[in-house]
């Protein structure tokens, strides 16, 4: 008995479709909270961390004498943990406008760069007939649905008090902006 008819999609239609789905939410929560609050909270930061220590850890005891593992994965899955020891040392000195810069350096370099390249390396493990296709279409148009719902994410967090009330973030355990909107909820949800 056919239920759904998706069986029939070729690997790649599958794999993108699938890809999609598991970005979206990521994409426009973290474009919200820039929206909303102009920064990055730090689960985020500590997400980007453990996806890629996950990673790095994996990398390093895969069996190698089957699989050459580029450096630049290494590298760059390694590099999150290194702002981590940067910024755990920086508790233990006194700050300095330098040891500022630096971290605040390492940690958008972490989030910025080896971030995305981590979700690469995942979909590439996960996904690799989306990734092995010659066709550029799919892999564009996963990038655009990623920056389309980032920039929707941030475009409803710079007007979350169209949308939300103070009382929304309140329940839900968020920080309450400051240009929040008073009242009860705007969304109809009980």
């Amino acid at each position: 008995m056919k239920v759904s008819g998706f069986e029939q999609f070729d690997p790649v239609a599958r794999s993108f479709i699938l890809v999609c789905a598991a970005v979206a939410y990521a994409a426009w929560d973290v474009g919200f909270e820039l929206g909303a609050f102009g920064r990055i909270f730090f689960e985020k930061l500590f997400m980007v961390w453990s996806i890629s220590t996950a990673l790095f850890i994996a990398l390093l005891v895969m069996p190698k004498n089957r699989v050459r593992i580029p450096r630049l994965a290494l590298l760059t899955t390694a590099f999150p943990s290194i702002w981590l020891v940067l910024a755990l040392s920086a508790r233990a000195s006194p700050e300095t406008h330098e040891l500022r810069y630096l971290l605040f350096s390492a940690g958008l370099v972490s989030y910025l760069a080896c971030f995305p390249y981590a979700i690469y390396m995942a979909v590439s493990l996960a996904y690799p007939d989306l990734m092995r296709t010659e066709k550029l279409r799919p892999k564009i148009t996963v990038l655009a649905i990623i920056v389309v719902l980032f920039a929707a994410g941030y475009i409803m967090g710079t007007h979350h008090n169209r949308l939300m009330t103070c009382e929304d973030f309140e329940v839900s355990g968020q920080y309450v902006p400051e240009d929040c909107q008073p009242g009860t909820g705007h969304l109809g949800l009980p």
